[in-house]
C-alpha cells in the first residue's frame, strides 16, 4: 500500500542479482534491491538511490539519493541498522511458517534535515518478505508484503 491507501498488486518484472523491477502498470515502476525500494518511476516525488549497500551486513553506510519533485542534485544519507525482534511469520500463498527477524533501518540526508526508519522482515535466507519504507520528505510511506519467493 502507498501512504496507506488501498493494497495494489505489483508484479515481477526482472530480476536480476539483486535487483528486481517491480510494476502497477505502465505508469508506475518501483525497483528493489534486498526489499529496499531504491529507485521509483511514476510516484509524486520519484527518487534514485545510489552506492546502497543494504541491509546485508547490518553495517552503517553511507549512498546518495536524488529527487525528482521537486529536483534535486544527489543528496547524502546515512543508514544505519539494528535487530529488533526475532519471530515466526505465516506465508500469504501457502499459509506456511518461516522464521523472521525484523531490523530497523535509521536514514538521515542532514543536507535537508530528513530522518527516519524503515522496517525490514527478513528470513534466514536474507530474503524481505515485508517492508514498511518512508520514501521521501514530505512523510510518504510504502508498506510491501511478498506473497511468493522468487526463484529462478
Amino acid at each position: 500500500s502507498i501512504n496507506n491507501k488501498k493494497e495494489e498488486l505489483f508484479l515481477l518484472n526482472e530480476a536480476k542479482d539483486s535487483l528486481y523491477k517491480w510494476s502497477r502498470d505502465k505508469d508506475l515502476r518501483l525497483f528493489t534491491s534486498n526489499g529496499k525500494i531504491v529507485k521509483s518511476y511514476g510516484l509524486d516525488n520519484d527518487f534514485e538511490l545510489i552506492y546502497y549497500k543494504g541491509i546485508v551486513n547490518l553495517e552503517d553506510n553511507i549512498a546518495l539519493i536524488r529527487f525528482r519533485n521537486p529536483e534535486s542534485d544527489y543528496l547524502e544519507i546515512n543508514f544505519s541498522y539494528s535487530v529488533i525482534e526475532k519471530g515466526v511469520m505465516r506465508k500469504e500463498i501457502d499459509k506456511s511458517e518461516f522464521l523472521y527477524t525484523l531490523i530497523e533501518e535509521r536514514f538521515h540526508a542532514p543536507l535537508i534535515g530528513w530522518k527516519g526508519s524503515n522496517f525490514y522482515w527478513i528470513d534466514e535466507d536474507g530474503y524481505t518478505w515485508q517492508s514498511e519504507q518512508v520514501i521521501d520528505p514530505f512523510g510518504k510511506t510504502i508498506k510491501s508484503r511478498t506473497l511468493k519467493k522468487y526463484s529462478d
